[in-house]
């Protein structure tokens, strides 16, 4: 057995102190398993870690190419923003009757769109990927890697419209 097998197979984690093993109940069943993670704990350990490792890195590279997407940010402050107002306003007339709020964030959200396309394709994935039909969240989900990973972010939009308008029209009769 492989210290992956193992790992998989009996849910091998590290410890809070960071020097100490856990597994799952059942590796007392099998001497063997048990003995070969003894023996090799030290290996595991640094494995595990490695691989933690690894996936942290890939985590921070994505979230880099996401937060490189000009506009992304501003666009999401910018609708973050206004929900925040109508969230307020809705909550002023729980006592004042909508008197005492800010007033509405002037924003050109289609503007904003225009200005920068990319991050515009990028929402519309995204709106595409939270879709709760599986089927059109994973061509939103397709699209979105594309663009995070610099493809062209037209193509990818007209593709994955394309994708849904197909798959609408094969199951209408559904």
């Amino acid at each position: 057995m492989t210290i992956e097998e193992i790992i998989k197979k009996y849910n091998v984690r590290i410890h809070e102190n960071g020097t100490q093993l856990r597994a799952d109940m059942r590796i007392s069943n099998n001497p063997d398993d048990l003995a070969f993670m003894k023996e090799n704990k030290p290996a595991i350990i640094d494995y595990i870690k490695s691989k933690k490792e690894a996936e942290e890195k890939a985590y921070q590279e994505r979230k880099a190419k996401i937060d490189a997407i000009e506009g992304l940010k501003e666009i999401r402050d910018a609708i973050a923003d206004l929900s925040r107002w109508q969230d307020e306003f809705e909550e002023s007339f729980n006592d004042v009757g909508g008197l005492g709020v800010r007033p509405k964030p002037d924003y050109d959200i289609d503007g904003m769109k225009k200005k920068y396309p990319r991050a515009a394709a990028y929402l519309k994935a995204e709106s595409y990927e939270y879709a709760s039909h599986y089927h059109k969240s994973s061509f939103g989900s397709n699209a979105k890697e594309k663009i995070i990973n610099g493809d062209d972010f037209a193509e990818a939009i007209s593709e994955m419209e394309q994708k849904w308008k197909e798959y609408c029209d094969e199951h209408i009769w559904d």
